[in-house]
């Protein structure tokens, strides 16, 4: 597989002003800006911090490796230097939506091909070790149609995998559940809906060893021409414990979700129920057993959509996406902090003059956030990956929007 890039670019610290967004004020942060592109697109869709302080990206690009798009993933120092990065995939297109390190220092990374397997698309999961090498990769799925949005290796060393599958080419599609050992053979799969379009974008072993999915579904909302988030809890074989959806009358998706440090649910999504003229960010929060605590939006006149949520330090949440409400372009990178109850502390935006799109932050301090995406716009060419380290200072609130 070919693995060279024509061009690569760090870009060190610098102190910039990021974009004022109305109603807040702020200090100048500290930002560093990485950047790595090729001859044509580079996309990152999930970033992890490594046990060695730096950071493991995964995505795909056309500038390199053996097919029409292959998966990409890169791993960085903690100064956003490049120790390497491969390409990964067949003659076909080969895409990477999660990764993240593994026990032993290597690295899973999922999404979905149609360079192996059957005649469509399938689930696809590959093993790395610590550098990079391949060491084994699998796919899951029939040939009607199998979708990865997300990875996590499990307590026992396996693996669990959820995303979406289309039974037929007349049938919508389910959420799709997979298990698997250390080396990504099949233990069991699930299946979960109810006979309309249902699929999952993100899964997480929880605390009693079970699993939680979360998404969208047509089966089970208010109305079924829209779509509601959903919330599946299952038990360590998949076995379905309970289901809930969470939205208002308009379409509502769930993008990401995590355990929280008290054993409920943080969900983060996008929403058109608050404001029927424009998409808002969507966050749900449940307790255990998935009963609403609390439900809040936050977004402007256009359109701001969240892929992701991590909970922070003093037990309030991060979000990021992306947004054309605010900031001086088309889409820019979006990031939001709120405290315990989902209160807005505050929200920044950072991108250029064409779209910037963001799909994962981490804390990884009280005060600094890394965000991973892919531009257009904040230097380089044309869509590059973009992994933005961020030291917010002092944020003064002044407005929020409640759902």
């Amino acid at each position: 597989m070919k693995t060279k890039f024509n061009k690569i670019q760090l870009i060190t610290t610098a102190v910039v002003a990021l974009h004022l967004i109305a109603g807040f004020a702020w200090s100048q942060d500290e930002v560093d800006i990485w950047s790595i592109w090729g001859t044509g697109f580079e996309g990152c869709y999930s970033f992890e911090k490594t046990s060695c302080g730096g950071y493991i990206l995964g995505g795909r690009t056309d500038s390199s490796g053996e097919g029409q798009e292959d998966v990409f993933i890169v791993k960085v120092n903690s100064e956003g230097e490049i120790g390497w990065q491969r390409t990964f995939g067949g003659s076909g297109s080969d895409f990477c939506e999660s990764v993240s390190q593994t026990f032993d220092g290597g690295f899973i990374a999922a999404g979905w091909s149609n360079s192996f397997g059957s005649d469509g698309y399938d689930m696809y999961l590959l093993k790395t070790d610590s550098e990079g090498s391949l060491e084994w990769q699998k796919t899951f799925g029939d040939k009607f149609g199998d979708y990865c949005y997300s990875v996590q290796q499990t307590t026992d060393g396996g693996y669990i995998l959820g995303g979406a599958t289309n039974g037929s080419n007349t049938e919508p599609a389910y959420m799709y559940l997979v298990k698997t050992d250390e080396r990504g053979n099949l233990e069991w799969e699930k299946t979960y809906g109810g006979g309309e379009n249902d699929g999952c974008y993100s899964v997480r072993q929880t605390s009693d060893g079970g699993y939680i999915l979360a998404g969208d579904t047509r089966s089970f909302s208010d109305d079924q021409h829209d779509y509601d988030m959903y919330l599946v809890k299952t038990d360590a074989r998949g076995n379905l414990a309970w289901q809930k959806t969470y939205g208002g009358a308009s379409c509502d998706g769930c993008y990401d979700v995590e355990q929280t440090a008290d054993g409920g649910y943080i969900l983060a999504g996008d929403t058109e129920s608050a404001d029927t003229n424009s998409l808002d960010i969507y966050l749900v929060k449940t307790d255990a057993d998935g009963q609403l605590q609390w439900e809040n939006s936050i977004g402007g006149t256009g359109w701001d959509d969240c892929h992701s949520v991590f909970q922070t330090v003093d037990n309030g949440y991060v979000v990021a996406g992306y947004s054309d409400s605010f900031g001086a372009g088309d889409y820019d990178f979006f990031i939001a902090k709120t405290d315990h109850n989902g209160e807005l502390e505050w929200q920044k935006t950072m991108g250029g003059s064409e779209n910037d799109y963001a799909y994962s932050v981490q804390q990884i301090d009280e005060n600094e956030y890394v965000i991973a995406g892919y531009s257009e716009s904040m230097t380089g060419s044309k869509d590059d990956i973009k992994l933005v380290h961020i030291t917010a200072f002092s944020a003064r609130f002044t407005q929020a929007r409640n759902f």
